[in-house]
């Protein structure tokens, strides 16, 4: 038996540097708490430490929204960058498991971003998509 859908699922597809840039424009816009889950550490070396810090987690503090990280784990100065847990939560996924990619989710959209050439960014606007990657992010966030 089939349900219907309660909102039609978008998407929209970016690629390259730029189009990771304009795919976390979008997020950073959306008020809401944000969950992330994958490679932390290629993220910040891909886009850049400071540039990130200054075009993505500086803004975000506007929004004084919390966001929860699940990452691989990586090297001790990136993992100072991660000293406010008013601001973020992270935990580690243990040192076997490696990603070359990162799913974000935040309100009603999915952000999936790849973190190898050719760079690229996908956004899914689903609220029960987002419902079901909460509901992972969650089991997974209480394993670890």
């Amino acid at each position: 038996i089939s349900k219907e859908s309660r909102s039609e699922v978008k998407i929209k597809h970016y690629k390259g540097i730029e189009g990771i840039w304009s795919a976390l424009d979008d997020s950073i816009n959306n008020p809401n708490t944000r969950y992330f889950i994958g490679s932390h550490e290629n993220l910040l070396k891909i886009l850049g430490r400071e540039n990130f810090t200054k075009n993505y987690t500086d803004r975000r503090r506007n929004f004084n929204n919390k966001a929860y990280i699940i990452s691989d784990q990586f090297d001790q100065p990136f993992r100072d960058y991660f000293s406010d847990p008013n601001f973020r939560e992270i935990k580690y996924l243990p040192k076997n498991i490696k990603t070359n990619s990162s799913v974000w989710f935040y309100g009603d959209k999915i952000l999936l971003i790849n973190l190898v050439k050719p760079y690229s960014a996908t956004i899914i606007e689903s609220s029960e998509i987002v419902s079901l990657c909460k509901f992972m992010f969650e089991i997974v966030w209480k394993s670890l």
